[in-house]
C-alpha cells in the first residue's frame, strides 16, 4: 500500500526511477510498519468481502463502504477495529487517486450510529504517583544508561510528555545551562500567512506587553461582572450557602484555578521574553508570596487593587535595592517586610480600599 502512494505518469517516468523510489520510501515512513501491516490486513479483508458479493473494491462506492462497516458492527467487531478498517479503506482509495469515502454522508451517518451503539469510554490508565516514581528512579543502575533513564522518567513526569515525545528527543535538542534556560529568542510572533508582530526592539516588546495587559484586564473585568464572577463572590462570602442553593462549588473553584493558571502562564512567558532567559528561582515559592503581597498592598477583592499593588511593590523593590544598603549589601526583603507589616496593621484594605473608604 505505501508503494502506491507516489505515482507519476508520463513519457519520462523511466528517467525518474530513483526519485520515485526515494519518494515512495519517504511516504512509507509516514506511518510505522505496524500501521501499514494493519492497513494491508484490513484492506485484504475488505477486498475478500467485496469479491464474495460481486462488488467492486477499487474504486469502492461509498454505499458499499457503509454496508461493509455495518457488517463489521453486526459481526461484533469493536469500534476501534471498525475505525481502523475505514482508515485502511481511505488510505487505499487515496493511494489509487480516488476520493475518500469518509466524506460521504452515508458513511458518516452509519459511522455515527455505530459510535452511538458501540462507543464506550476509553479505559484510563492508573497514574504514576510520586512514591512510585521515586521507586522507578531508584531502581535504575548508576550507569550511563541508568542516568539516561532517570532523566527521561523525571522529565516525562514533570512535563507530562507522551511516550512519542520522549522517544523523539535527541542530544541535539538539549543545551547545557548551569543557571537556567538561556538565549530565549525574542524575534517575531504571529500566525504565518495571517499576521506577524515584531517584538525584537525594546519599544516593540513594551507595546506588545501593554496590549496583552489591556486584553487580560478586559477579560478579567468581564469575568468579575459576569454570572461566573458573581458565583465566585458568593463562594468567597459563604461557601456553604452557595452549595446549598445548588452551585457546584468544586467546579467553580477548579475553573477559577485554571483561569489563574492561564494568567500566570502568560505573565511567565512575557517575563522570560523580557529577560531572554529563565532561571530555576522563578519557580520558587517566594514568587507566590510576591503575588500575595501585591494583592494585600493594592487592595484584596478589588479590580484595580492588585494592579496598583504590583506597580508599588516593583517600584519599591527597585528603589530599596538602589538606596537602602547596609554595609554595601542590599536587604530589600527586610524593608519590604516592614512595609508589608505596616499595610497589614494600619491599611488592611490596601491602597485602593483606603481611598474607596474615604470617598
Amino acid at each position: 500500500m505505501p508503494g502506491d502512494i507516489v505515482k507519476v505518469e508520463g513519457p519520462s517516468t523511466a528517467a525518474l526511477g530513483p526519485l520515485l523510489e526515494s519518494a515512495r520510501s519517504y511516504a512509507a515512513q509516514a506511518k510505522s510498519g505496524a500501521t501499514w501491516r494493519a492497513y494491508r490486513c484490513a484492506w485484504g479483508a475488505f477486498q475478500t468481502w467485496c469479491d464474495e458479493r460481486g462488488l467492486p473494491s477499487l474504486p469502492a462506492d461509498p454505499g458499499t463502504v457503509a454496508l461493509y462497516l455495518s457488517a463489521l458492527a453486526d459481526a461484533g467487531r469493536r469500534l476501534a477495529t471498525i475505525q481502523k478498517a475505514l482508515a485502511a479503506l481511505v488510505e487505499a482509495q487515496r493511494a489509487a487517486g480516488f476520493a475518500s469515502p469518509r466524506e460521504d454522508a452515508r458513511v458518516r451517518e452509519v459511522l455515527k450510529g455505530i459510535r452511538r451503539r458501540l462507543g464506550v469510554a476509553p479505559k484510563q490508565k492508573a497514574p504514576v504517583l510520586p512514591g512510585e516514581l521515586r521507586a522507578m528512579v531508584a531502581s535504575r543502575a548508576d550507569t550511563l544508561q541508568g542516568l539516561r533513564d532517570r532523566a527521561l522518567l523525571l522529565l516525562g513526569f514533570a512535563g507530562a510528555f507522551r511516550r512519542s515525545e520522549l522517544v523523539a528527543l535527541d542530544v541535539a535538542d538539549t543545551a547545557w545551562g548551569e543557571d537556567g534556560l538561556t538565549g530565549i529568542p525574542r524575534d517575531v510572533i504571529g500566525i504565518p500567512g495571517l499576521f506577524t508582530i515584531p517584538i525584537v526592539a525594546p519599544l516593540q516588546f513594551y507595546y506588545f506587553c501593554v496590549v496583552i495587559f489591556m486584553i487580560a484586564a478586559v477579560v478579567k473585568y468581564k469575568l468579575i461582572h459576569s454570572h461566573f464572577g458573581m458565583v465566585l463572590k458568593t463562594i468567597r462570602e459563604n461557601e456553604s450557602r452557595a452549595r446549598m442553593v445548588g452551585y457546584n462549588v468544586r467546579k467553580y473553584k477548579l475553573a477559577s484555578f485554571i483561569i489563574s493558571a492561564v494568567y500566570a502562564a502568560v505573565a511567565g512567558t512575557l517575563y522570560g521574553l523580557f529577560l531572554n532567559y529563565m532561571f530555576p528561582q522563578t519557580l520558587d515559592w517566594i514568587r507566590s508570596g510576591d503575588v500575595v503581597i501585591m494583592t494585600l498592598i493594592g487592595g484584596m477583592g478589588t479590580f484595580f487593587g492588585p494592579i496598583i499593588g504590583a506597580g508599588v511593590v516593583v517600584a519599591l523593590r527597585v528603589l530599596i535595592s538602589i538606596y537602602a544598603k547596609i554595609g554595601g549589601l542590599v536587604f530589600w526583603q527586610f524593608f519590604m517586610g516592614i512595609i508589608f507589616l505596616i499595610f497589614v496593621l494600619f491599611f488592611p484594605r490596601g491602597i485602593w480600599g483606603f481611598f474607596q473608604k474615604r470617598e
